[in-house]
């Protein structure tokens, strides 16, 4: 169950997140957006000379350094989740886990950064992708879309 309370209020599920959890995190992140406006124009809110345009633009760089920090976090923990090793998928043999560090452009340039793990077997010379958790943006797996589409996958900026 979601509290109101931060610090008790933890969502800690593997599962999607049902109507009432939504809700309760976008009430969450409307009251941080009580302190982005303090940040941003003081504890006396923005003067008659700020348009709703300029106050809209600080909303959207909110928004997306919330979204940044919010999906750098869960792909980190969820990374943490991997072994030291895992399995190939081709042959079975125990392959190292390495990370290769990528800059995801999400979408309304939202960028975050993703050590992907990686790996390499060298009995069947075949490289992949795991997935901490079996579930990944529509495939069982974070994919890089040069990776998808043929490509190397490899370095720069991806679109996911």
């Amino acid at each position: 169950m979601f509290c109101s309370k931060f610090k008790e209020g933890r969502i800690m599920r593997s599962r999607q997140l049902t109507a009432e959890d939504k809700q309760a995190l976008r009430e969450l992140a409307k009251e941080w957006g009580k302190i982005i406006s303090r940040r941003a124009f003081g504890e006396e809110g923005p003067g008659l000379d700020v348009t709703f345009t300029e106050m809209e633009a600080v909303a959207v760089e909110a928004a997306r350094g919330l979204s940044e920090g919010t999906l750098e976090q869960m792909l980190q923990k969820q990374g943490q989740k991997l072994g030291a090793t895992v399995a190939c998928p081709e042959c079975g043999t125990a392959c190292a886990v390495e990370s290769e560090s990528r800059t995801l452009i999400v979408h309304d340039g939202v960028e975050v950064e993703h050590a992907e793990p990686a790996c390499e077997c060298r009995r069947c010379r075949r490289s992949f992708f795991p997935s901490a958790s079996g579930v990944g943006f529509g495939s069982s797996r974070l994919q890089s879309v040069g990776a998808s589409e043929g490509g190397d996958g490899g370095g720069g900026a991806d679109v996911v």
